[in-house]
């Protein structure tokens, strides 16, 4: 299987149930930190229909990941904090940022982290292949952003660091959101719906990239 195509199959259940591997996953995350949650918080915040809602959660209660109270709502379960634990061993951050940051040329914008111990098997697969496979995703373009010596350098094709920008204002947010350890990979996207979009584009595409397949098969259903 082609890594082009492993993003559509990912990125192909949002028409066909009208939720995806990245709303699983957003799911579990926004559970962690904002507690349980009930179906049209749960709608509202992933920016899916009610109905989409309810079959993602009916789907993560099948798999173990979620329990449903009928007066709290939904809540991880120990198994869904494991999952999660191993997604964030990929993808350790991420933020939206509405606004334009120098040198993005957007304005509206999704910034995601990676591990250090996972940049290096992304940033094998090449440059111009993920740029591609994030823009086939929906999204309107990526920056490909590497640390090195606790600076942040705008990548070349080659994966090199080619220009630093760690005093510019999107270079200063990545700072704080990722930290300064050498060898972390950073993907800026944006996408003209929304930030949420943005995000979806690089998480589908880091997953198919690395053949996440342990954590995909863990939340489908």
């Amino acid at each position: 299987m082609g890594t082009g195509q492993g993003a559509r199959i990912l990125t192909t259940r949002v028409r066909g149930k009208g939720y995806s591997f990245y709303h699983a996953v957003k799911l579990l995350d926004l559970l962690s930190i904002k507690g349980p949650l009930g179906r049209a918080l749960i709608s509202r915040e992933l920016g899916i229909g009610e109905g989409s809602s309810r079959s993602l959660v009916r789907c993560l209660r099948s798999s173990g990941l979620i329990e449903t109270d009928p007066v709290g709502g939904s809540y991880l379960t120990d198994k869904g904090y494991e999952v999660l634990a191993r997604w964030r061993g990929i993808i350790t951050g991420s933020i939206c940022v509405k606004e334009r940051l120098d040198p993005s040329p957007w304005d509206l914008i999704s910034v995601s982290c990676l591990h250090e111990s996972r940049s290096g098997e992304v940033l094998a697969k090449g440059i111009l292949n993920i740029r591609d496979t994030i823009v086939r995703s929906g999204c309107l373009g990526a920056m490909i952003i590497g640390v090195k010596g606790g600076e942040v350098y705008i990548l070349d094709t080659a994966g090199r660091p080619d220009i630093n920008m760690s005093r510019t204002p999107l270079g200063a947010r990545i700072l704080d959101l990722c930290g300064g350890k050498d060898g972390t990979l950073v993907i800026v996207s944006s996408s003209d719906s929304s930030c949420l979009d943005a995000e979806r584009c690089v998480w589908e595409t880091v997953a198919a990239l690395l053949g996440t397949g342990e954590i995909i098969k863990e939340i489908s259903c």
